[in-house]
């Protein structure tokens, strides 16, 4: 099997699917093989209600290995068109937030490189040596640091 679940699916609560698993046997257009329904969730169950296996509104389910996951989704769709049933492909999902994520990334990382040049543009441009010498003059060669008396 390829991952924990590969495709979150949620029928219409207007008419959903009892037992997902039996629908897909009695599906000819689609390989039982091919799918594996990992729990069925009920609308509830986002809030503390009971799981099923395999009955409710919401499914996650697990394909088999080497079998792609949008035309899996694109079948069950078809399949349950009556159902209402729409899925998820997980892998797109996760491949949209990390894209996210490195983008914010990113550009938190150039404005830290912009700071980081200005930064040390600002120090090197501030002309230490006429600053170091005009201030050692007066705080440490005024006749009075040098002469006691």
């Amino acid at each position: 099997m390829a991952g924990i679940y590969d495709i979150e699916a949620a029928a219409s609560s207007m008419n959903p699917i009892p037992d997902l698993a039996a629908a897909i046997r009695e599906k000819p257009e689609l390989n039982i093989a091919d799918y594996r329904v990992i729990r069925g969730l009920n609308g509830q169950s986002f809030s503390g209600g009971e799981i099923s296996t395999s009955g409710g509104r919401y499914y996650r389910i697990q394909l088999a290995d080497g079998i792609d996951e949008k035309k899996a989704a694109r079948a069950l769709e078809s399949a349950f068109l009556e159902n209402g049933l729409t899925t998820v492909v997980i892998r797109d999902q996760l491949e949209a937030t990390l894209g996210m994520i490195r983008s914010i990334l990113g550009l938190l990382q150039s404005f830290m490189g912009m700071g980081l040049i200005v930064g040390s543009a600002s120090i090197g441009s501030s002309a230490p040596g006429r600053w170091w010498n005009a201030a050692s003059r007066s705080a440490c060669y005024a006749p009075s640091a040098i002469d006691p008396g």
